[in-house]
C-alpha cells in the first residue's frame, strides 16, 4: 500500500515537473533568484528533494507553487543516493539531485556558486556560453535540456538495467558519443571560452566510479545521462 501510494504521487507531480531545483539558502542572492523562477513558472511546477525542503524549512523558506515536494517512487532509490553520495564523496542533497532529476526526467536547475565545484569534476561535459542571456534564451535552453533528457531516457534506461543485472558497464563510452553529438543542441549560444551554462552528467557513469557492480533493478531509472542547467544571477536584473 505504501509503495503504491509513493508511486501515485510521483506520477502526479512528474508530468507537470519542468526542474529540480538545487541551491545553497545561504547563499546572499539565492532566495531572489527563487521567486523570480516563481514568477515566470506559474504554470508549470519546479521540484525540490527532500533533502532541500529540510534546507529551505531550516531557514524558514515556505514552498509555494510553483514549486512542490518531489517524494521517492520506491525507498531503494534512498539507498542509492546514499551509496553514491558516501562513495564519491559529494554531498547528499547533490547525490540526491542526480537521482532524482533522472527519475523525473526532468533537468536539474542550480542556483548560486556553491556547488559547482563538485558538478563540474562530476561532468561528461560542459556547455559554456560568452552570451548574456535574456530570459527568453533561458527558458529556451531549459526546454532544450529537458529535451536531452527526455531523448537518451529509454536507451539510457536500458543500459542501466543491463549494468545492474551484470555488473558490465559496456556501454559508457557510447554514452560519452551521445553526450558530445547531443552539445550541438547548443549551438546558438556556444563558445567554448565562456562560462558554464550546461553541465552533462551521465550518472551511470558515476554508479561505475562508485563501485556498484550489482543493484536494484529501479535503479535503472535513476542512472539516465542528465543535464544541469546553470542558472545566473544577472537574469534577476534582465527585463526581457
Amino acid at each position: 500500500m505504501v509503495v503504491a501510494v509513493l508511486f501515485a504521487l510521483y506520477t502526479a507531480i512528474a508530468k507537470n515537473l519542468r526542474g529540480v531545483v538545487l541551491l545553497d539558502v545561504s547563499e546572499d542572492w539565492v532566495v531572489d533568484l527563487l521567486r523570480w523562477l516563481a514568477k515566470r513558472f506559474k504554470y508549470r511546477d519546479l521540484g525540490f528533494t527532500p533533502r532541500m525542503v529540510a534546507r529551505l524549512k531550516a531557514y524558514d523558506e515556505k514552498l509555494r507553487r510553483p514549486f512542490r515536494e518531489l517524494t521517492y517512487p520506491s525507498s531503494s532509490f534512498e539507498n542509492l543516493v546514499e551509496i553514491l553520495s558516501s562513495r564519491l564523496r559529494i554531498p547528499s542533497e547533490l547525490s540526491e539531485l542526480l537521482v532524482f532529476s533522472s527519475m523525473y526526467i526532468s533537468p536539474a536547475i542550480l542556483i548560486g556558486e556553491s556547488y559547482k565545484p563538485c558538478i563540474e569534476s562530476l561532468s561528461c561535459s560542459i556547455v559554456r556560453t560568452g552570451r548574456s542571456l535574456t530570459v527568453r534564451d533561458w527558458k529556451l535552453h531549459l526546454r532544450i535540456a529537458g529535451y536531452t533528457i527526455l531523448d537518451l531516457y529509454e536507451d539510457s534506461v536500458r543500459e542501466a538495467l543491463e549494468a545492474m543485472k551484470r555488473g558490465v558497464y559496456t556501454s559508457l563510452m557510447d554514452r560519452r558519443r551521445k553526450i558530445d553529438r547531443d552539445t550541438r543542441r547548443y549551438w546558438r549560444i556556444t563558445d567554448t571560452e565562456g562560462r558554464p551554462i550546461v553541465y552533462y552528467v551521465d550518472n551511470l557513469e558515476l554508479a561505475f566510479k562508485a563501485g556498484i557492480r550489482e543493484g536494484e533493478a529501479d535503479w535503472a531509472a535513476a542512472l539516465s545521462i542528465i543535464t544541469i542547467v546553470n542558472l545566473n544571477h544577472e537574469l534577476i536584473h534582465n527585463k526581457d
